[in-house]
């Protein structure tokens, strides 16, 4: 194994960097923790310096800064969350789509020489990088996290006890919001685009013209969609914190449950659980449409040999099947094995697996409208 890390399909330079500098390739799981504490850690320390510098450490209605569950969200969980679910997606886009060119299920047109193959492979790969890591979705991103701070800030000025009073503090907590959303509509664009760039991969460099591929050569899939599943989790805690330390911090006297659901919070678990199902199956669409044609052009073939031996048959000399009985009996069997295969690369474990994972954060905003309605009873 080259001790290089190769360059990743998402031309990010601060992702690239992390990956192949600060240990990323290497120690693979070691890097997002180490994200995670680090960008909680630095925001613990502007939140510190603001309420210190501009004398904040006390509000009106919740005491402390920082025992304002809001402000605890974003520093150890919102932020971080999201940044580590930014670097995690290129990074396992790219591990699915090399090793599934390592195992064979996609390369390049057969008829073409090795070094044209890898060529058109390659300026494939290239082209689906510039579109990726287009300037052009960092500006989009930009342009929906200012549309929607535009919409929310005479919001958060209503909630005297949520942001701080001091206008620069107000400013700097804000960009932080500012940032946080454009990450996640960033995040967001790169995922659908990534989920495409597969599915036209499949369509155009599919190897796979037998259904006996199951497990190993495209197990880069499922791999690929139980770690979707995660990064689905970090988001749905992200959204889920959010949802409750808002509404404990607006709820003041009144009771929490009643400030819990708001439109824009319903918005986003709608978004939330309809990016689920489509995360699973559209990137394993196509290779099922594969893994279904190569059955099915098996199983005909099967079934042209079947006729062909029968029509061989003297129907009136049974003496005389010899080797064609023997083929037919034989091609039978084939064919209810071939029958028995799967025609989708993955088994129930792996959708367990993702939809365990990825409704865990659902269930924790629904539980107290489940028990406080049998209270109201």
């Amino acid at each position: 194994m080259s001790n290089e890390a190769p360059e990743l399909l998402i031309h990010d330079k601060v992702i690239q960097h992390l990956y192949s500098k600060l240990g990323g390739y290497r120690h693979p799981k070691v890097l997002p923790a180490l994200i995670w504490v680090m960008i909680s850690i630095a925001s613990f320390l502007i939140f510190t310096i603001l309420a210190i510098s501009t004398g904040e450490v006390q509000t009106k209605t919740n005491g402390i800064l920082f025992l304002n569950l809001n402000y605890l969200n974003s520093i150890f969980i919102g932020l971080p969350a999201l940044s580590v679910c930014y670097y995690l997606f290129p990074v396992y886009l790219d591990e699915c789509i090399s090793s599934l060119k390592a195992n064979k299920v996609i390369g390049a047109y057969k008829k073409k020489s090795k070094k044209e193959r890898k060529l058109d492979f390659d300026k494939f790969k290239n082209n689906a990088s510039k579109q990726l890591s287009s300037k052009s979705w960092i500006f989009f991103s930009l342009t929906l996290s200012a549309i929607f701070m535009i919409i929310a800030l005479p919001q958060h000025k209503n909630y005297q006890g949520w942001v701080p009073q001091h206008l620069f503090s107000f400013i700097i907590v804000e960009s932080l919001w500012f940032i946080s959303f454009a990450m996640a509509a960033l995040l967001g664009f790169r995922m659908i685009l990534g989920v495409l760039l597969l599915n036209q991969i499949f369509r155009k460099y599919f190897l796979v013209y037998k259904p006996v591929f199951r497990d190993a050569a495209l197990s880069p899939l499922r791999k690929l969609a139980v770690r979707l599943a995660v990064i689905l989790l970090l988001l749905g805690v992200q959204l889920a914190g959010n949802q409750f330390s808002t509404a404990y911090d607006r709820a003041g006297n009144s009771r929490m449950i009643d400030s819990l659901w708001t439109p824009g919070i319903a918005i986003a678990w709608f978004i939330y659980l309809c990016a689920g199902p489509l995360l699973f199956f559209l990137p394993i669409q196509v290779a099922h449409n594969g893994m279904k044609d190569a059955k099915e052009q098996f199983l005909q073939t099967l079934s042209d040999k079947f006729h062909s031996h029968y029509d061989k048959l003297d129907q009136d000399d049974p003496s005389s099947f010899g080797e064609d009985i023997d083929s037919i009996n034989k091609i039978s069997r084939t064919y209810e094995i071939v029958s028995s295969f799967p025609t989708w690369p993955f088994q129930n474990i792996d959708v367990i697996k993702f939809f365990g994972t990825y409704l865990i954060p659902i269930i924790a905003p629904i539980l107290p409208l489940i028990i406080g309605n049998l209270f109201k009873k």
